[in-house]
C-alpha cells in the first residue's frame, strides 16, 4: 500500500501477532501509553474540536493557524483532488466545526501539532492501517482495532467504551468515524477510516462530502526520548 507519508504512517506498522497479551493504559503527560502497542495515543479524542474552542472566532484562528503552519499545502500521492500534481491545497473548506475535517484536515492538524511541539513531541502521526487493510469488524492489527476490541473491550457492532479517555466520538445518532493515516491502495482519491460508533473498519473518500475526526498517535518512550 501507498504510504503517503512515511512519518504519519510508516513507523507505525505494528504487527498483532508480536503483541504481549496483555496492555496496560497509563497516563503520560497529554496522552494515554498504550504498554501492548507501545504508543502513546492523546487523551483527548477529539483533541481538534477542543482546540477550535465555543466560537466562530476562535475555530476561525485556529483552522487559519493550522493552514499556516502546513504553508497552505499538503504532499500527497497523485489523486484527483490534487489534479495529479502531487500537492495538495489546503483551504478553509478541509475543515468543519467540532474537530471534523476531510483528510487533507487530518494530516494537516497532526504536522500543525508537531510544529508547536504538543506535549513536547515532534512525532505526532496518524494510525497506519498496516496489513489490516480490509473490510470489517474484529480487524486488531492496528491501533485504532487494538484499542477498540482489546485495550478497551469493546464488542463488533457497539460503541468504543471511553476507558481512561476523554471526547472519544461514539454516538449512535450519527456514525463517528477516525482517519488512518493510509489511502486505499486501489484507488488513491480514498481512504482507510474507523468507526468508533460501532468498531467498524473502511475506506472512504478523502474530501467533501466527507468529514471525519482525528485522534493522534506517537511512538512510546522506549523507541525515542521525546525532545
Amino acid at each position: 500500500m501507498k504510504q503517503i507519508n512515511s512519518m504519519l504512517a510508516g513507523c507505525f506498522a505494528i504487527a498483532a501477532s508480536s503483541l504481549p497479551a496483555h496492555a496496560e493504559l497509563v497516563t503520560q503527560g497529554v496522552g494515554i501509553l498504550d504498554t501492548t502497542l507501545n504508543i502513546i495515543v492523546t487523551q483527548d479524542a477529539n483533541l481538534l474540536g477542543t482546540m477550535e474552542g465555543t466560537t466562530t472566532t476562535s475555530y476561525n484562528t485556529v483552522v487559519a493557524t493550522i493552514i499556516a503552519a502546513n504553508k497552505g499545502t499538503i504532499a500527497d500521492s497523485p489523486d484527483y483532488f490534487d489534479g495529479l500534481s502531487k500537492s495538495y491545497t489546503l483551504t478553509a473548506a478541509d475543515f468543519q466545526p467540532g474537530g471534523q475535517v476531510d483528510y487533507y484536515g487530518a494530516i494537516a492538524f497532526v504536522k500543525y501539532l508537531n510544529s508547536i511541539h504538543y506535549g513536547n513531541s515532534t512525532h505526532w502521526a496518524l494510525p497506519a492501517i498496516t496489513s489490516d487493510d480490509k473490510l470489517g469488524y474484529n480487524q486488531t492489527g492496528n491501533a485504532f482495532g487494538e484499542l477498540f476490541y482489546t485495550e478497551l473491550g469493546g464488542v463488533a457492532g457497539g460503541a468504543m467504551p471511553n476507558g481512561p479517555f476523554i471526547n472519544i466520538q461514539e454516538t449512535q445518532k450519527f456514525v463517528a468515524t477516525y482517519w488512518f493515516g493510509d489511502e486505499y491502495a486501489l484507488n488513491a482519491n480514498y481512504a482507510w477510516v474507523f468507526e468508533t460508533t460501532f468498531g467498524y473498519q473502511l475506506y472512504t473518500q478523502k474530501v467533501f462530502p466527507t468529514y471525519n475526526y482525528v485522534w493522534p498517535i506517537r511512538q512510546g518512550p522506549s523507541l525515542y526520548t521525546a525532545k
